[in-house]
């Protein structure tokens, strides 16, 4: 069974943060997130370092090497920052601002709305990143397929459904059914550099469903590529937001989420300390 992921972002967008497509040639699948003001969200930096927190690293066997694999997927590519992958102590919170870190959350995450994962970056009022964490909802359960394993579920093909899957979402798997963890943080991981989920490339990374049992997607394809060229090549954005001096954000209340009902993607939503308290331009999308 193929969960689906809806593409509509009504929070969102009133928040803070839009997915809008980035055309690149007739058939570009690929988006992008923006801030409100239309500032492309993308890393400003060489290397981003992304801490495993003991909850990941102990929620599958094998958790660490494919959370490894996924980011050396996206690692320097296409202009991309370079991901260094390291294990964490804990004490780590969700959200806080300092370390990228890669949670799980035993017994579901809340505030992912039926999503397999969510990613929650915090930018500032010019787009540029300053941190990213995963977290990994726990109503599903994931495992480390075999490279080869692939969905024959004949309900693959479902159409999205309207409204939120929530906990229904995780009762509708058996126990046999696990997602491919290296797929769902592979995902993750191109929401952390800045992409959105794709919607007509059903071979991409980025494609916005799944289905359980199938560890068909791990690696950026083409559209996938595409997409990280368009932030991160000089010639796709030259200068764009570097002459304004950023300013660091501070952590906020989140005032609203967003299901992307996924099966291996997340949700795209957003808070903003600039909206609560009007003291800065900083803003933290779960995406």
């Amino acid at each position: 069974m193929r969960v689906p992921i809806r593409a509509s972002i009504p929070l969102a967008a009133a928040l803070g943060a839009i997915a809008v497509l980035v055309p690149s040639g007739d058939l570009a699948a690929f988006e992008l997130a923006t801030t409100k003001g239309g500032h492309e969200l993308r890393w400003e930096t060489d290397a981003i370092e992304l801490v495993l927190d003991p909850s990941f690293i102990g929620s599958a066997y094998g958790a660490a090497d494919a959370a490894r694999d996924a980011a050396r997927a996206w690692s320097g590519v296409a202009g991309a920052p370079e991901i260094r992958v390291t294990n964490g102590a804990g004490g780590d919170e969700i959200g806080a601002i300092g370390r990228n870190v890669v949670f799980f959350v035993p017994g579901g995450y809340p505030k992912a709305n039926g999503a397999l994962a969510v990613t929650v970056v915090t930018f500032d009022a010019n787009g540029r990143i300053v941190d990213a964490d995963i977290v990994v909802s726990g109503a599903y359960r994931f495992g480390v397929l075999d490279a080869a394993a692939r969905s024959t579920d004949e309900r693959a093909a479902q159409a999205d459904a309207p409204g939120p899957l929530a906990t229904s979402a995780a009762l509708a798997f058996d126990e046999n059914d696990r997602f491919d963890l290296v797929h769902v943080l592979a995902h993750e991981t191109g929401h952390l550099l800045g992409l959105a989920d794709a919607k007509g490339d059903s071979t991409a990374v980025m494609f916005r469903t799944t289905a359980p049992n199938d560890a068909s997607r791990r690696a950026p394809n083409a559209d996938d590529l595409g997409g990280i060229r368009a932030l991160y090549t000089p010639a796709s954005h030259g200068c764009a937001g570097a002459s304004v001096s950023p300013v660091p954000p501070a952590p906020g209340v989140p005032l609203g989420s967003v299901a992307l009902l996924v099966a291996g993607a997340l949700v795209l939503a957003a808070r903003s300390q600039r909206v609560r308290s009007g003291r800065g331009p900083a803003s933290v999308a779960a995406r």
